[in-house]
């Protein structure tokens, strides 16, 4: 249905969606970290609220927790607010990245234990990354309207939707995967270390049995949301290696273009 929507858009002679400029690679690029963006936020929902959940806490006991993302949200739109400008897009998009980072790097070191208040700075540090990424992305997409053609404006809402949805929704199925395939790991090598030293006396005893079983569950499943967070935090930084290195290549190529010419 959406190859006939395409088709159909791409026949009319004024179409809401420009279907050309949508697979140029300025526009492919913008979409690309846009969802790598929304991929890396999930870790907010995904990671650290399952991991707290998994603890058995309450949405009660999460509101001071969300107090602090609030705060993290409003710094992050201050300095969004007064930093803004097209040449400092890119840049922001870095700092975001980097929050996220130092983020999911602070929440690796969690345990079984942790608990909201123990989170307080790592989750208003990804509200602060939250806010400083949405808005210089969404001016980027303005810029390239008004750079082409003010027509496209429709197309570059459509596309900035479209990320922010596949984003969301890829980053949950993506972290979820990684936290069941290392819970997994986990459980079978710490049912393996059991095997090996577990006396006859604690095997008999179907008690102890199902207690250590379920100790062994209950780690096993912290320990995937751990690496989650290792994953995120390698990711966010590789991320913004890659913008800056977009950076550098498109300062030389403006470089070569001015000697050249």
């Amino acid at each position: 249905s959406s190859d006939l929507a395409f088709a159909f858009e791409s026949c009319r002679t004024r179409p809401l969606l420009q279907i050309n400029w949508l697979s140029t690679g300025t526009i492919l690029r913008f979409a690309v970290v846009a969802i790598v963006e929304r991929l890396l936020l999930s870790e907010q929902s995904s990671g650290a609220t399952g991991l707290l959940s998994h603890a058995g806490l309450l949405n009660d006991q999460y509101h001071t927790l969300y107090l602090f993302v609030i705060l993290g949200m409003v710094a992050g739109t201050t300095a969004m607010g007064l930093t803004l400008s097209p040449k400092a897009i890119p840049f922001q998009c870095i700092v975001a990245l980097l929050a996220i980072a130092l983020a999911s790097w602070m929440d690796a070191g969690s345990n079984g234990l942790t608990r909201p208040s123990n989170m307080y700075v790592s989750q208003m540090l990804l509200g602060f990354g939250t806010t400083l990424f949405v808005g210089p992305a969404l001016l980027y997409g303005v810029i390239l309207v008004l750079k082409s053609d003010t027509s496209h404006f429709i197309s570059t809402i459509y596309v900035f939707a479209i990320t922010q949805s596949v984003g969301s929704v890829t980053g949950a199925a993506l972290l979820g995967s990684i936290q069941y395939y290392y819970e997994r790991y986990a459980m079978v090598g710490f049912a393996s270390r059991l095997s090996e030293t577990a006396s006859s006396s604690l095997v008999s005893s179907s008690i102890g049995v199902s207690s250590i079983s379920n100790t062994l569950s209950d780690q096993a499943a912290v320990m995937g949301y751990l690496n989650v967070f290792g994953f995120v935090s390698v990711f966010a930084l590789a991320a913004a290696a890659l913008i800056v290195l977009i950076m550098l290549c498109n300062h030389f190529l403006t470089l070569s273009n001015r000697r050249l010419s």
